[in-house]
């Protein structure tokens, strides 16, 4: 009987990671993050770094003097990283308290509301899981039973501002999100064989708000432009930032031609020859990298030196070939140092 495939998370730097059989699995958040998680993230990021901006005056102008323009510019820039700190633990205490049936905050007591009037029963909290064939792996939130037995995956969305007039929105990067839950093919957990047989647990988003109030977005049972918008995402995070991405390889593979014009006043490159290149430098991508063509071959030129301190005589091979250019130093009247006086 083949045995089953094993996943396993830790934590490495703060970040939680997964290995199927010790082949290191992306996270669902870790692929939606590659994207930015569409406009709904990308306007709240915007809106942190604004509030910093308003709400701390006094100590950006402290920043200016003490730590100077750019300090004070990187300072505000990491705001929306604090934040997403901040946020990412206050929702981790929501969902203990909410999978210990805990309703002393508003928004566990909406998430436990949510619950009892639905009719779900709780089968599990925090359940690892993974996709063997797509190659991504995550937590979900929590996994209950309905009324008639299917099981339904819910992701709780808590509202971290603490201000209970405010009433945040669903967006379709979360539907995308517990959709690509809904797809995995194991899952750690005692229900594990309930879940391989059905296959098709029901993915709900709940915002979970200050003020006592849940808003539930229950994503279509087929879900397929949902797994879609994911499977796009997983496509960005391979191509961009896998581990095993080769960037520049990946870079001379979308451009067919890489040519760039040296600075005025620079030397061109020493040419580099190879097979086929004809005396020409080249650029030689990894294999599967794409056709890189050829550069022009670079002529040797004579430094601008103000004052000639420098010989400049070209050195070449018995061919013919220029080298390089003598750096040997001349004095004010010479032109040549002593080596390369006489063979001129």
């Amino acid at each position: 009987m083949a045995k089953a495939p094993q996943l396993r998370k830790h934590t490495k730097r703060g970040w939680p990671v997964y290995e199927l059989d010790g082949k290191r699995l992306p996270s669902v958040s870790q692929v939606l993050n590659c994207a930015r998680k569409g406009p709904g993230l990308e306007w709240w990021f915007s809106k942190v770094v604004a509030e910093e901006a308003v709400d701390s005056l006094d100590d950006i102008r402290k920043h200016l003097e003490t730590e100077g323009r750019e300090e004070t510019v990187k300072w505000l820039a990491g705001a929306r990283n604090r934040h997403s700190s901040e946020a990412a633990d206050e929702g981790t205490d929501i969902h203990a308290m909410i999978a210990a049936g805990d309703a002393s905050d508003p928004r566990s007591a909406a998430a436990l509301r949510f619950l009892s009037d639905r009719g779900y029963k709780v089968a599990g909290t925090e359940v690892q899981g993974a996709n063997v064939r797509d190659g991504y792996a995550g937590t979900i939130d929590m996994v209950a039973e309905d009324p008639d037995g299917n099981l339904v995956v819910i992701d709780w969305k808590a509202d971290t501002s603490g201000d209970p007039t405010k009433r945040p929105a669903l967006y379709p990067e979360h539907a995308e999100q517990v959709a690509a839950y809904c797809e995995f093919d194991i899952v750690n957990a005692p229900f594990a064989r309930q879940w391989r047989k059905k296959r098709s647990p029901r993915p709900v988003v709940v915002s979970l708000r200050c003020d006592g109030t849940y808003q539930a977005g229950t994503v279509d049972l087929d879900h397929s432009d949902a797994l879609d918008g994911f499977r796009s995402c997983l496509y960005r995070w391979r191509a961009t930032e896998a581990p095993d991405c080769d960037r520049k390889a990946r870079t001379h593979g979308l451009y067919t031609e890489l040519q760039e014009e040296p600075a005025p006043g620079a030397f061109s490159p020493k040419p580099k020859t190879g097979k086929g290149a004809k005396g020409g430098r080249v650029l030689r991508p990894k294999s599967g990298a794409g056709n890189v063509v050829p550069l022009a071959p670079a002529k040797p030129q004579r430094a601008d030196y103000s004052g000639g301190s420098l010989c400049n005589y070209p050195i070449r091979r018995p061919n013919g070939t220029v080298i390089k250019l003598c750096e040997n130093p001349v004095s004010a009247e010479d032109d040549l140092c002593h080596h390369h006086r006489d063979a001129a």
